[in-house]
């Protein structure tokens, strides 16, 4: 169903529609239309080579929704497709009370979720997506809405494709590991087993899965490859950042006012510059705690960046006040859990609020060479650093026994 639109006579759009997420190819806006909320989701490619798939993709969204509420599964009721001066939007009924699963993740909603109930109602309604004949191709907490009851939904099926056979154990596996990997560095090994248990008992039994270890190194891995290959939203428009000519203005994680944050500013020839704050960011992305990117501005001179002194709001990158050796242990054991590090870092890499400053660098951790990040190393041997570090990683024991050999 195709109509035309445009707004009301004597009615701009920012009068009667709200938005959600803003991208350069697409825009989710929220209006009411008939006493009712209705999300909007225009189409608008920035490539006039590529604007031509612009219908395509809005054609492809509303036969997903359309093939996926006949099988049952909780995606937005669609109402069809208008014409606008801006592109082709998809219209659908807004889900009651909803927050991503990904704000809820990352602290960025207050909202309160018993995690123990929703994670094996999350586990169970993803595994049974895949009775209905659409592949999502782009599962991830941000397209998760979690409605007033606690209820999982499933949006952003603009790139969904038909599946023809069930598919074998490998394709549930990887997205398995895709699920694990953006959920572990927000909920601990415990909550994410109740999820993986409800996923596995919705699946066919002849299917065979990796174990809990098995799935927590591979999740891992997936994390940091999916958090890096995401950076380079920080360096463009994006849900992320704001880019206008040489100025960045970061859009994530939700803060208060400037004038409630402290801030301070760094320096730099811009590639320095850039390289520091995507290093940040991609910190920011994982929870560790760091200071946090707010504003990059450049001219012929070089780069000024302005970044927050207090860490962002996710769930499990508390950091500890000050910036002694628990302090070091924490950030470090953060980092080792994510799989990464920073070359050289000392007690002088804190800030004097215990947070990271913005590194230069960041690289894969080497297995090989990580116990001996710790010698010369003297804050390893003052009381607090090794429990602190030890904190940063899962309370399974074998991932304790694992990873303490390094501090000692």
């Amino acid at each position: 169903m195709e109509t035309s639109a445009g707004a009301h006579e004597g009615e701009s759009p920012s009068d009667r529609e709200r938005v959600l997420k803003r991208g350069r190819s697409r825009t989710v806006l929220l209006a009411m239309e008939n006493g009712r909320d209705v999300v909007l989701k225009r189409f608008h490619h920035p490539s006039p080579l590529k604007r031509w798939r612009d219908g395509w993709r809005a054609r492809t969204e509303l036969r997903a929704l359309e093939r996926l509420e006949r099988h049952g599964v909780r995606v937005p009721h669609p109402l069809g497709i208008v014409r606008t001066p801006s592109g082709p939007e998809v219209r659908m009924e807004a889900v009651p009370g909803a927050t991503s699963l990904e704000a809820l993740l990352t602290g960025a909603s207050t909202r309160a979720l018993d995690w123990e109930r929703f994670l094996p109602r999350l586990g169970d309604f993803l595994a049974r997506l895949y009775r209905a004949p659409i592949d999502h191709t782009d599962l991830h907490p941000g397209n998760v809405l979690v409605d007033a009851e606690d209820q999982p939904w499933l949006i952003d099926f603009h790139a969904a494709r038909l599946r023809r056979g069930a598919g074998g154990a490998e394709r549930w596996t990887r997205d398995l590991v895709r699920a694990a990997a953006f959920a572990r560095e927000a909920l601990s090994a415990r909550q994410r087993l109740r999820f993986t248990a409800a996923w596995r008992r919705a699946l066919p039994a002849r299917l065979q899965l990796p174990a809990l270890d098995e799935l927590e190194q591979r999740a891992r891995l997936e994390r940091r490859a999916a958090v890096e290959s995401g950076s380079g939203r920080w360096l463009r428009t994006s849900s992320r950042c704001l880019a206008e000519r040489q100025r960045l203005e970061a859009r994530w994680p939700p803060r208060p006012a400037a004038d409630e944050l402290p801030t301070f500013q760094l320096a730099s020839p811009l590639p320095e510059a850039r390289a520091r704050w995507r290093s940040a960011a991609r910190c920011v992305e994982h929870g560790i705690p760091v200071a946090v990117p707010l504003l990059l501005e450049a001219d012929a001179h070089g780069a000024r960046a302005t970044y927050a002194d207090r860490a962002a709001c996710t769930v499990r990158c508390d950091a500890p006040e000050g910036a002694g050796p628990v302090a070091l242990g924490h950030v470090l054991g953060l980092l080792h859990d994510r799989g990464l590090d920073v070359p050289g870092l000392a007690p002088e890499a804190l800030r004097p609020s215990g947070l990271l400053d913005p590194p230069l660098e960041l690289r894969p951790l080497d297995p090989r060479t990580a116990r001996g990040r710790f010698r010369g190393l003297a804050a390893a041997s003052a009381p607090g650093f090794r429990a602190a570090y030890l904190a940063a990683f899962d309370d399974r024991p074998a991932e304790r026994e694992r990873v303490a050999a390094l501090t000692r």
